[in-house]
């Protein structure tokens, strides 16, 4: 008769706190993001089911939402850092994986949010088309597409506003956790001020102008040459943003008011 031999067990599998922190900040995101996305949805359905009672729709809803992409993220960032941080060291872990996880969570989620808008533009467009309507886009902030056919470059619009919105957002948070409301007040043109500017760089406001060296017209955004500089430059932008955050958080002292 054989001896039955016991397998060893196996070993849990232990992530690093970088990646558990991760893992921890997105499942939170994309919990609050359903929701968010799940509003809006609503709100756009019930809206353009009112506005086709009074005729023809000729311009996008879903275009609308936008500014929330922009905005909500934001304000989820800054939680993120006045909720989060002074958790995060007391359980054992530092502050250089919070700034990280931060950084890497707040990208993702810029990303997540434009993929779901130029999805449901798609659709829309789709619902247009079948229904005899025009689809339109009236927001500045999209003035770099004539159309939503156009997914490329709106695309990248949208997922570099949003990384800057979601960047600028722990900034943000990580100024207050800081030195406080004054200060934190005080400094917004600064952390805030580059969203605004990241924004006006995507869109057609500057129009095109020559740097020197890359020659004429090379900012110009209706050429795949002009969207890639000013992309790098908003790019380039973020990342400074990202730096200083994780500056800012690897140096704060815990137990600092935020108000």
């Amino acid at each position: 008769m054989s001896a039955v031999v016991a397998r060893p067990a196996a070993r849990p599998v232990r992530r690093s706190p970088l990646a558990r922190t991760i893992r921890h900040q997105l499942a939170a995101q994309f919990y609050v993001g359903a929701w968010f996305w799940a509003i809006i949805l609503a709100g756009v359905v019930v809206a353009t089911v009112i506005a086709s009672r009074f005729g023809p729709v000729e311009v996008s809803i879903m275009q609308y939402a936008r500014q929330g992409t922009l905005w909500f993220p934001f304000s989820m960032m800054i939680f993120i850092v006045a909720a989060g941080l002074t958790p995060h060291v007391a359980a054992g872990m530092t502050r250089r994986s919070f700034a990280a996880a931060a950084a890497v969570v707040s990208l993702i989620v810029a990303a997540a949010n434009a993929l779901v808008l130029v999805g449901l533009l798609q659709v829309e467009r789709a619902v247009y088309a079948a229904a005899g309507w025009t689809q339109s886009l009236t927001d500045g902030g999209l003035d770099l597409v004539s159309s939503t056919t156009d997914v490329g470059p709106l695309l990248v619009a949208l997922v570099v506003t949003g990384a800057a919105a979601t960047a600028s957002g722990l900034l943000v948070g990580v100024v207050y956790y800081r030195v406080g409301g004054w200060w934190g007040t005080l400094t917004l043109p600064l952390t805030v001020g580059p969203i605004l500017v990241v924004g006006q760089l995507l869109s057609g406001t500057i129009g095109p102008f020559g740097v020197p060296v890359l020659g004429k017209d090379t900012w110009a955004i209706d050429t795949a040459s002009g969207l890639a500089l000013r992309t790098a430059v908003s790019a380039a932008l973020i990342a400074i943003l990202l730096a200083v955050f994780n500056r800012l958080t690897r140096g704060a002292p815990l137990g600092k008011p935020v108000v």
